[in-house]
């Protein structure tokens, strides 16, 4: 794993995380997980086995208000999730 590099982004909060594939190739590449959201229960469960360091939060995203989790944002990586397609 190549180390980052100071002044660079390397948090990330992962929205519709599912149990945190996304999550795990920035996890990868040396950027630390901060959180993930989503709505399901077993999703979230194997987001916080697979990320014990993470904050793993089981909500609608619709109820979030985005002021209570920008103090902590450094990366929004989103996707759809497939059963909205």
């Amino acid at each position: 794993m190549r180390p980052m590099r100071r002044g660079f982004i390397t948090g990330v909060l992962d929205l519709f995380s599912g149990a945190g594939g996304f999550s795990r190739g920035f996890a990868d590449a040396g950027f630390e997980i901060i959180m993930g959201i989503d709505s399901d229960r077993n999703a979230i469960r194997s987001f916080k086995a697979n990320f014990p360091g993470a904050v793993a939060l089981q909500e609608d995203i619709q109820e979030i208000d985005p002021g209570d989790i920008i103090s902590i944002l450094c990366l929004l990586y989103t996707s759809p999730s497939p059963r909205d397609s």
